[in-house]
């Protein structure tokens, strides 16, 4: 990027995406383009890291970074930038944990920073980020527990936090997130049953659960199951299974040698570990999950 851009000091919006002809780093002078509202150099191949002069454009409202090689941790000082609304920093080669001061940035609709290398856990007061609509972190190894505090984000309308390494329970508070349309936290290492308050969120249409270790009873009844068809998927969770005497009863779910799909084992009904049937469930008749997600839209009806 050339150097004389940081001359254009009245300039408002700055474009240069999809070009992966933009080599190089990002120079210190875009600070000096107080003027900026929009910044996007989205999808080139710019390396090196993010210049903490960013935080000088004090009227940003867009930042997109996205599909670059930057490295580097993600700079404090974007916090400085109290009119930001969208924040995208995703597949990039960022490291290092997410900055205390994006809990600044209380403007923010939209926030993705998926594919990176960040880790640790969310900045203390995010769930102060009540304008926040999508949070896009798939892909990062974070490797801690969700953290509960995101259920007080009121606006969230989608939440993507897939093959991150978050451990324990899928927090109830999740069960708050009255706007959710979207949820994927596939391919972590969550325990613990689903929360039933998830089967209450009623603009939900797509939750994917795969690929974890979650147990116990599926919460959802047939209204929920109707609501999301093919978009539900809860499979890789071998603990997991349906209780006969829920809502499901009678509408064709297959059970022990039924067609479609494979019966849970008997170790897996009984084990008292991370992947099997709590005890309270062992007496109940149980379904694998995967005959749920096998049974058709004629089924469910």
């Amino acid at each position: 990027m050339p150097p004389a851009l940081a001359s254009l000091r009245s300039l408002q919006v700055l474009t240069i995406s999809q070009n992966g002809l933009v080599r190089g780093e990002i120079p210190p002078g875009i600070g000096d383009l107080t003027s900026l509202l929009r910044l996007d150099l989205s999808y080139n191949s710019l390396s090196g890291p993010v210049p903490s002069q960013i935080g000088q454009l004090k009227s940003l409202v867009g930042l997109d970074l996205s599909y670059n090689s930057l490295s580097g941790a993600i700079p404090s000082r974007l916090g400085e930038l109290r009119q930001l609304q969208k924040l995208d920093l995703s597949s990039n080669n960022l490291t290092a944990g997410i900055p205390d001061a994006v809990a600044n940035l209380t403007s923010l609709t939209f926030l993705a920073l998926s594919n990176n290398g960040l880790t640790g856990r969310f900045p203390p007061g995010i769930s102060g980020l009540r304008s926040l609509q999508y949070l896009i972190m798939d892909s990062n190894p974070m490797g801690v527990p969700l953290p509960s505090e995101l259920g007080s984000l009121a606006r969230l309308q989608e939440l993507r936090l897939a093959g991150s390494g978050y451990s324990g329970p899928i927090p109830d508070a999740f069960g708050q997130l009255a706007s959710l349309t979207t949820l994927s936290l596939q391919d972590n290492n969550l325990t613990g049953p689903i929360p039933a308050a998830l089967s209450r969120l009623g603009r939900m249409y797509h939750l994917n659960l795969s690929n974890n270790a979650l147990g116990g009873a599926v919460p959802f009844d047939r209204a929920f199951l109707r609501r999301l068809g093919g978009n539900l998927d809860l499979s890789g969770n071998s603990g997991l299974c349906l209780d006969d005497r829920s809502a499901l009863r009678g509408i064709g779910a297959c059970r022990g040698g039924g067609d479609g799909g494979t019966p849970m084992s008997s170790s897996a009904r009984t084990s008292s570990g991370s992947r099997g049937v709590r005890g309270s469930l062992v007496g109940a008749a149980c379904v694998a999950v995967c005959c749920l997600l096998a049974l058709n839209e004629h089924a469910l009806y």
